[in-house]
């Protein structure tokens, strides 16, 4: 498989390794069934996720602490 013009090594979702990296139709087809199997997407989309902080202001510089008190 190629992401931005380099090959991502295929074995680490379970097909044979080779040195370039690649997989065939058929173990690409089996290794990603399996993968889906594994992604637990109802869980991942509609899971029940407790927020440990509820964001009410706008967040500065990726701090989750900055509010309007704090500015002044």
């Amino acid at each position: 498989m190629q992401l931005n013009e380099k090959t991502l090594p295929l074995h680490t979702i379970g097909c044979p390794v080779r040195s370039d990296g690649l997989c065939s139709l058929e173990d690409f087809l089996v290794a990603t069934a399996k993968t889906n199997e594994e992604a637990q997407y109802a869980a991942a989309c509609f899971g029940d996720y407790a927020a440990k902080k509820l964001i009410t202001s706008q967040v500065s510089n990726g701090n989750l602490d900055s509010t309007d008190a704090a500015r002044k």
